[in-house]
């Protein structure tokens, strides 16, 4: 009987030793899986950035240019043509600030649940 529960109580202790290892194992690779997220966040952010700052860029070029076709065509300066032209222009580049607009959005909803885990520490 006593040698029955001292097996027992050996191998118990070999599984919980074994257990405890596995897990030590499992939090290495947490941690390795959190530089990799880590390390996309950021790529994520600096590409926000700079989607940004084209967004801002390209919105004034279309309000400068906006603004000349309007002065040119109120002062009838423009030919049917050119009117054409200027529209397509324009619609271009509201065609490039909406693109970049999803960009951002997409890389804003990644980033979502990331700054959520950062606001809590």
């Amino acid at each position: 009987m006593k040698l029955i529960i001292k097996t027992a109580a050996i191998f118990t202790l070999v599984f919980l030793c074994n257990l405890g290892f596995s897990q030590a194992q499992n939090s290495n690779y947490v941690k390795e899986v959190d530089e990799k997220t880590e390390k996309k966040i950021l790529k994520a952010e600096s590409k926000l950035e700079k989607i940004d700052e084209k967004i801002e860029k390209a919105e004034t070029k279309l309000n400068k240019d906006q603004n000349k076709f309007e002065t040119q065509n109120a002062k009838g300066d423009l030919s049917p043509n050119d009117v054409i032209k200027w529209n397509k222009k324009l619609d271009k580049q509201n065609s490039k600030i909406e693109k970049l607009e999803k960009q951002a959005q997409k890389l804003e909803e990644f980033l979502a649940p990331y700054s959520r885990i950062e606001d809590g520490n």
